[in-house]
């Protein structure tokens, strides 16, 4: 048996998040792009999916649903992730 290569772990955990995910936050870059970049607070997504999915946060944290970033560079975004202390985190997402 042959080693994972990294690229193969990090498409096993991409593939753990559910398609809704990724239409939570579709539709919240939608909203907010601005035609170069898109800010968007993690707890928006949060209540977005709690509100059309039913999801709590425990369960979006537990099963590392959040960690999104990944597929959206793959798709051509500049993404960076942090927290505000102030706000809670953010997505900041930019056209390359």
């Amino acid at each position: 048996m042959k080693a994972i290569t990294p690229a193969e772990a990090q498409q096993h955990k991409q593939d753990k998040i559910p398609v809704f995910v990724y239409e939570v936050f579709n539709a919240l870059i939608k909203e907010a792009f601005d035609g170069k970049s898109a800010l968007i607070w993690q707890n928006d997504v949060l209540a977005k999916l709690l509100e059309d999915h039913k999801v709590d946060r425990n369960d979006a944290f537990n099963n590392h649903w959040l960690d999104v970033e990944f597929k959206y560079r793959e798709a051509g975004w500049l993404v960076t992730y942090g927290p505000d202390g102030h706000s809670g985190a953010y997505y900041n997402f930019n056209k390359k």
